[in-house]
């Protein structure tokens, strides 16, 4: 295997990892001294079939008073380590996680593009006619997943 296939395939193992770990429900656990609840994240369906690609429109301009605030990071100790570590390891903890958050939010949003790019890509393959009945069944099918969760 040479070099550059060696540093690709890591790369990729890293960032699905870390990807696996950071969406994972149970890699970490609440922090013992806070008391807030949180709700659960319903993850993205799987099955969803992304619309045909269109050219780019002009985004357009939220007003100033509705701007988005960036999510400040806030720490998360892994399960178990709450009633162990004293304040001052929780806080070294919460320092190294602040240090990768940045690295891996960039990879997710690698990732992410990627995964667009190849559904883009795959729909190419399929004529009109094929892509508008597979977006049918898709639809049909999340349709049902609704129903059967009501």
């Amino acid at each position: 295997m040479t070099r550059f296939a060696f540093v690709v395939l890591s790369l990729s193992f890293f960032a699905i990892s870390a990807l696996a770990l950071a969406t994972s429900d149970t890699s970490f656990a609440q922090d013992s001294v806070s008391s807030q609840t949180q709700t659960p994240v319903k993850p993205a369906d799987p099955f969803a079939v992304p619309p045909l690609a269109e050219p780019a429109a002009e985004p357009a301009a939220e007003p100033a008073t509705e701007a988005k605030k960036p999510r400040a990071y806030r720490g998360r100790l892994p399960n178990y380590y709450p009633s162990v570590v004293t304040e001052a390891q929780r806080k070294e903890i919460y320092t190294i996680q602040l240090e990768y958050y940045d690295k891996i939010k960039a990879l997710r949003a690698q990732i992410e593009a990627m995964a667009q790019e190849r559904d883009t890509r795959v729909q190419a393959v399929l004529s009109a006619d094929q892509l508008k009945e597979v977006q049918r069944i898709a639809a049909e099918a999340k349709a049902n997943r609704e129903k059967s969760t009501q």
